[in-house]
């Protein structure tokens, strides 16, 4: 069993519970920074870094918000229905707005910008971003949802416009006085596009 796959089945659900303690789905995004923040922030910030393996979880937690969001936008997400009577979502959360302050959509790719804060030595993180790509895509397969209509219609232009404007993500204000990793997200966008088949444009 891959580290990956290891921590997403049998961590990833107990964090995202310990996570989910704090406002159910309607989490801001700034519990995933690391900067000084005011304190009705700072609780949660806290709460955040007890989890031990930050980078995967903020991996597990892009892929999964990105899959249900487009999920609702290419309006696949009412049509999936299993023979356990279950919805065609992934298990919880329900990521329609899981990252906003205001209960609206909010990118998943500023996951990625918030994992660039937590980078310890000796991380492999390419590695990591194309097994958990790998592994969501499979994920999707057991579960019959159509992840390749899903790349085709919403997924691949969204990892290519990250691509191509990935420092407007990391310029955004959730990350202000703080410096992420411009050459990572780069790596990051440039992977992605090519696990997801998107093709960028020139600027």
């Amino acid at each position: 069993m891959s580290q990956e796959l290891e921590y997403f089945e049998r961590q990833y659900p107990e964090d995202l519970e310990h996570v989910f303690d704090l406002l159910g789905a309607n989490m801001s995004l700034l519990i995933f920074t690391n900067s000084r923040h005011p304190p009705h922030v700072k609780e949660w910030t806290e709460h955040f870094t007890l989890i031990e393996r930050k980078v995967d979880f903020l991996f597990c937690l892009f892929f999964h918000v990105l899959i249900d969001q487009a999920l609702h936008f290419t309006g696949q997400s009412g049509n999936l229905k299993f023979e356990t009577d279950k919805s065609g979502y992934l298990d919880q959360p329900k990521l329609r707005g899981i990252l906003a302050t205001a209960h609206s959509n909010v990118s998943p790719f500023f996951l990625l910008v918030s994992a660039t804060l937590w980078m310890e030595a000796g991380i492999d993180a390419d590695g990591k971003l194309v097994a958990y790509s790998r592994l969501f895509r499979l994920l999707c397969e057991d579960l019959c949802i159509p992840f390749d209509f899903l790349s085709t219609q919403a997924v691949a232009r969204e990892a290519g416009a990250f691509a191509t404007g990935y420092e407007g993500f990391a310029n955004a204000t959730y990350f202000r006085r703080q410096t992420p990793d411009l050459q990572l997200l780069q790596s990051w966008g440039s992977l992605l596009n090519k696990e997801f088949g998107a093709e960028t444009t020139s600027a």
